[in-house]
């Protein structure tokens, strides 16, 4: 483990996680279970179960081994706080000191702040576009009733006077 307490990661290679079944029963064998030794972990079904990964992946299978486990830390001191154990996906563990606040990063923390932040601040918009419409549509009427016509004086064209045609 680094300094920050999380995992060191080897870029080399990868784990590759695998269950074994028991077709008897359907549940999960453990690791050190003395079917699966036999009938895997023996040295000729090793190769050749390395040798299937590796073709069927198109990767270099190197060795099949149990998960790492790394030993569960010691009893804490009355002094000391309880420490939660969290175990990885590679069968580590890393030692956590609980935080008063639950299991939320600050990242987590601030994202939830801004959400509720932006989740307010929607509603006010909301309300204030909702008040804001029945006011525009009040001025909307209250302008229609205001607008008269104007008067224009009346316009009077003397009709064309017939002409007569003389010889």
């Amino acid at each position: 483990m680094i300094k920050n307490q999380s995992i060191e990661t080897d870029t080399s290679g990868s784990d590759l996680w695998f269950y074994a079944i028991d077709p008897a029963t359907m549940k999960i064998l453990r690791a050190d279970d003395p079917k699966l030794r036999m009938s895997l972990l023996e040295q000729g079904r090793t190769d050749s179960l390395l040798s299937e990964l590796s073709r069927t992946l198109g990767v270099q299978a190197v060795q099949i081994r149990p998960p790492i486990l790394t030993p569960l830390p010691t009893a804490p001191s009355e002094s000391a706080p309880p420490a939660v154990v969290v175990r990885t996906a590679t069968g580590g563990v890393i030692p956590r000191l609980p935080s008063a606040g639950g299991d939320v990063s600050n990242l987590g923390a601030a994202l939830i702040a801004l959400a509720c932040i932006i989740v307010v601040l929607g509603f006010v918009g909301i309300v204030y576009h909702c008040c804001m419409w029945s006011r525009y549509i009040a001025y909307r009427e209250r302008v229609k009733r205001l607008y008269v016509a104007p008067r224009y004086e009346p316009v009077f064209v003397e009709p064309s006077l017939k002409e007569y045609e003389t010889q």
